[in-house]
């Protein structure tokens, strides 16, 4: 764990951890089709790309308008990397 980081222990915990990582996690207040866009909007943004190779890792998403779900937040690609995931664990980057 980072010195003066708070442990992991919820997703709320982990979205605050990852607001504190340059690139890690982006926020939209922007509403959003649940049905249609939300995918789209992460594929090209969170996602960086299409689905076709080489893929680049972006950052997580957290949409917090979601159409149809007024007291809904949607979070996506929040273990889409191994960095990611080592900024949760508190595991360093390794090679």
């Amino acid at each position: 764990m980072g010195e003066g980081e708070a442990p992991v222990t919820d997703l709320r915990s982990a979205i605050e951890r990852l607001r504190r990582h340059p690139g890690q996690l982006l926020e939209t207040g922007e509403l959003v089709d649940p049905n249609g866009a939300l995918a789209g909007v992460y594929k090209r943004v969170g996602a960086w790309g299409t689905v076709q190779r080489p893929t680049r890792l972006g950052p997580a998403m957290l949409f917090n308008s979601v159409q149809g779900y007024p007291d809904a937040r949607v979070l996506v690609g929040v273990m889409a990397s191994r960095e990611r995931v080592g900024i949760l664990l508190d595991s360093p980057r390794t090679g």
